[in-house]
């Protein structure tokens, strides 16, 4: 094997409903990494699972520890981690704050920017805060009682309903 290629852990899968678009999706980047320059393994993340399965369909287990795994005889530790889980873990924060306490690269914003962006109710009002203008929007606690009127008369018609720290619109 090569050393001087970078190995790049395509970290997909996740815990939302997105996850097969997620495995697609990572498939495409690394049928589409330069392989003169890099090594891409896809790894699969769901909830506690953390798995890079090879052509021979064979599982190799992620070390939380210090996301390595060991493959053909050899420890493989990442050079970079390129995300491409939508939704939770990887867009609201988590894998980028695990990644940035074992000092491995990511190719998504921080965790603080992560985490705060993924929260839309949080991310209108510092962005509000700083004088960027923002479409009207109304945050329902859960359990609270949803009155229409009150949210017509705020937003008006034609709205959409979205989870307050949700990926996309499904």
């Amino acid at each position: 094997m090569n050393q001087s290629k970078k190995k790049v852990a395509i970290i997909c899968g996740g815990n939302s409903g997105e996850k097969v678009i997620s495995i697609q999706s990572a498939q495409f980047v690394k049928e589409n990494l330069n392989p003169e320059k890099y090594i891409g393994y896809k790894i699969i993340i769901d909830h506690a699972d953390w798995h890079f399965l090879d052509e021979n369909e064979k599982l190799h287990q992620i070390n939380k520890h210090d996301f390595s795994m060991e493959f053909e005889g050899e420890k493989i530790n990442f050079d970079l981690v390129f995300n491409i889980i939508h939704g939770d873990p990887g867009e609201n924060g988590k894998m980028q704050a695990y990644f940035e306490m074992l000092n491995i690269p990511v190719s998504s914003s921080n965790s603080v920017v992560s985490a705060l962006t993924f929260n839309k109710a949080f991310c209108n009002k510092v962005v509000a805060g700083i004088g960027v203008k923002i479409a009207e929007s109304v945050y329902i606690f859960k359990h609270e009682t949803i009155d229409i009127q009150q949210i017509i008369d705020t937003v008006g018609l034609q709205c959409f309903v979205k989870h307050n720290e949700g990926g996309s619109s499904i």
